[in-house]
């Protein structure tokens, strides 16, 4: 199962969601007629740390375990960008050590788009017949999206909904937010100010309050 449902970042309402993640993963279980309870081997996408917490919060599985099977993605993708085969012929290995059994394999692009999910099972004595079941959920994953709208140059006050710094060396030069406005919309702005983005490197910033001016911004207490 696929999706396609493409929604920037900037005008995702939850940044830290992936409703693609369970639309797909709902869908070839469905087929298979299995729950993720009963799913013997699993091998989530597994670019970022936070892709692993994305989609274990998606899927409601336990964020103790280890939900994969190659040990997840090594430099370049494992290598370069085929992870996902690497991950399909892990998970078959070892369905085919368990007749039966299903397994399951999950994928998105790198923004957390995109994403797309297969479930394989072993046969058990004759081999099935039937060709593989396709599933693409595009369009119920873009209904249910929810958007904002992202404006160009705001004056005026925000709180931040994300944040990054940007280095040089070893040494913070510069950070970018993504602020929410009160009107529902965000934001996008950049401080080129060392002293600022060496803040936001300490404590937590999220919700916290911003000035914003011109495509720049500053904490609102300094």
């Amino acid at each position: 199962a696929n999706s396609d449902a493409v929604v920037p970042l900037s005008e995702r309402i939850h940044i830290d969601k992936s409703p693609g993640s369970k639309a797909t993963v709902d869908a070839v279980l469905d087929a298979a007629g299995c729950d993720l309870d009963e799913v013997a081997a699993i091998d989530l996408y597994s670019c970022f740390p936070a892709a692993i917490r994305l989609q274990q919060e998606a899927l409601g599985l336990d964020r103790d375990t280890a939900p994969t099977v190659t040990g997840g993605m090594a430099a370049a993708g494992g290598p370069f960008n085929n992870y996902v085969l690497q991950s399909m012929v892990a998970v078959g290995r070892r369905l085919r050590t368990t007749p039966g059994a299903t397994g399951l394999v999950t994928a998105f692009s790198g923004m957390v788009t995109k994403q797309g999910a297969l479930a394989l099972r072993s046969h058990e004595g004759t081999p099935p017949t039937d060709q593989p079941a396709l599933h693409d959920v595009t369009s119920a994953v873009d209904a249910a999206a929810l958007r904002t709208s992202v404006v160009g140059d705001h004056d005026g006050a925000g709180t931040i909904a994300t944040y990054t710094v940007r280095y040089q060396g070893t040494e913070p030069t510069s950070a970018v937010v993504l602020a929410d406005l009160d009107d529902g919309t965000r934001a996008l702005a950049v401080s080129e100010d060392p002293e600022v983005a060496r803040a936001l490197t300490g404590g937590e910033w999220l919700d916290a309050p911003v000035s914003l001016s011109a495509g720049s911004f500053r904490p609102a207490s300094s």
